[in-house]
């Protein structure tokens, strides 16, 4: 059977309000006649049980598992940290992807450098990438720890996901101490200069692995995005690899920073792009099952159709669009 994961980040509009205006505007047949068909199913789905799934080492969550990789020893407790900008927006705070800060190998070490003499006491920080760095902590956290990495919250004001749990005031001061530091960084004056985001601030947060319904095991993930899976080409290729995701952000971003007329420009293009060859390969029997996943911080969605599901002309069609509204 082959069998075809896609994996929709974005799908879901946050704003229920904006409904009847966003309908309007887009033209989706394809999406419609595929998802109206579909079986439906809730999960807490986020986009980084996507994006990790491959990383985590055993019942370890994923600061664990990286401190084991890269053989950090010696703390108490690890967390994840990821180097970002913050600003203000209206009556919000909000963050940045930590690729769109575009820090080199000598921004990173710097940065990293004046954190670990001024926290010698407690932590130690380490460079995984230049997007991503894990910290060992020299005190012991509490399991009851529930944080969300940036690509889960990218658009929503972080002050609704900040660290919870026994030690959240710890973390938060910790957190606004490194983001006083980071902010009188003398490389920040030269980063504006030259026309870059200031690193002005920084997110901790670790995960466990996601406990689903569905499994990964070794299934590789395509995306059109770099940071999310390998190189998205032709969905021949992806079929062809059976059990495979494909996670495409073309909606992702519009939808998390609530830009309406490229959300809707896109979602048009993905109905007559991608949607079309999903339908002309389910045609010439190249495709026999399609799971589309939408994960959402709200809330996360299952569509599950099989070739034969389109030609049932007596099942009930189900207003997909109205079930996401609500």
């Amino acid at each position: 059977m082959s069998c075809l994961n896609l994996v929709l980040p974005g799908l879901i509009w946050q704003n229920n309000a904006d409904y009847p205006y966003l309908k309007s505007h887009f033209i989706i047949p394809n999406f419609t006649k595929l998802l109206s068909k579909s079986k439906i199913s809730y999960a807490k789905l986020l986009v980084s049980d996507f994006l990790y799934t491959h990383d985590f080492n055993g019942e370890l969550s994923l600061a664990g598992s990286y401190a084991q990789k890269f053989n950090i020893t010696g703390f108490e407790s690890y967390l994840l940290i990821e180097p970002t900008h913050l600003r203000v927006d209206r009556d919000r705070l909000l963050i940045c992807e930590s690729e769109l800060l575009q820090l080199n190998d000598e921004e990173t070490m710097f940065a990293i450098g004046e954190l670990n003499r001024h926290f010698i006491d407690d932590l130690q920080i380490f460079r995984l990438e230049n997007e991503l760095w894990l910290v060992g902590l020299k005190f012991k956290l509490h399991d009851d720890l529930i944080s969300y990495p940036i690509c889960d919250i990218v658009g929503e004001n972080i002050d609704d996901y900040l660290p919870t749990g026994t030690d959240r005031l710890r973390l938060h001061k910790l957190m606004n101490e490194m983001q006083m530091l980071l902010f009188n960084l003398p490389m920040n004056n030269q980063r504006e200069q030259d026309g870059l985001l200031a690193l002005n601030s920084i997110w901790l947060w670790d995960k466990s692995k996601a406990k689903l319904s569905f499994k990964f095991h070794d299934s590789p993930i395509f995306s059109n995005n770099p940071m999310f899976g390998k190189q998205y080409e032709k969905l021949e290729k992806v079929i062809a690899t059976n059990d495979s995701y494909l996670l495409l952000d073309d909606v992702f971003y519009s939808a998390c920073y609530r830009d309406s007329y490229t959300w809707i420009n896109k979602l048009n293009q993905l109905d007559q792009g991608l949607m079309s060859e999903i339908l002309f390969a389910f045609k010439n029997k190249k495709l026999t099952q399609l799971n589309v996943y939408v994960p959402n911080i709200i809330g996360g969605v299952r569509f599950s159709l099989s070739r034969y599901d389109l030609w049932k002309f007596w099942r009930k069609k189900v207003d997909w669009f109205q079930i996401i509204e609500n």
